[in-house]
């Protein structure tokens, strides 16, 4: 009998869904939000449905709000740390949805250091999680994408 296998935030789904925060629970069924590597969007859906490969890669239910910059340029990882480092001040400065220690973190991230990501893909769970209003904050959604095609372009999602 093959043993149950654990999703957890960060994690690949059939190699190409990174896991960015578990929604809700029911039974043996969880909602997810995930990012596709390759076409860069947010989806929901059922895990099971990502683990089938029923999900298209392609459907946006979240529209542009959490899509990164689309400007092709020599240097994409520039880009998408200059839109971080924009996205994580304005957040902190703005809400209290970050710590100085979240801030370092990103920083760190940004940097190359890429040792407590975790730790930060676990706070921005919590906050797609905890209630619809910090999934409709626009610089909090370009925040986490940057974020995460940052930790996509140094190969953190193995």
């Amino acid at each position: 009998m093959a043993g149950k296998r654990k999703y957890d935030i960060g994690k690949l789904i059939n190699g190409e869904w990174v896991i960015v925060s578990i929604l809700q629970v029911k039974k043996q069924n969880t909602k997810i939000l995930c990012y596709h590597l390759k076409t860069k969007n947010f989806v929901e859906g059922w895990i099971w449905d990502f683990t089938r490969g029923l999900i298209n890669p392609n459907k946006q239910n979240l529209k542009n709000m959490c899509e990164i910059v689309h400007i092709r340029t020599i240097d994409e990882l520039e880009i998408a740390q200059d839109t971080n480092q924009e996205y994580a001040w304005q957040v902190f400065k703005n809400s209290s949805y970050l710590s100085h220690r979240d801030r370092y973190i990103l920083e760190s991230i940004r940097n190359g250091y890429l040792y407590d990501a975790e730790e930060i893909l676990r706070k921005f769970n919590n906050l797609l999680k905890s209630s619809g209003q910090h999934r409709r904050n626009l610089k909090l959604a370009m925040l986490i994408s940057s974020t995460y095609r940052i930790l996509q372009l140094r190969n953190y999602f193995k």
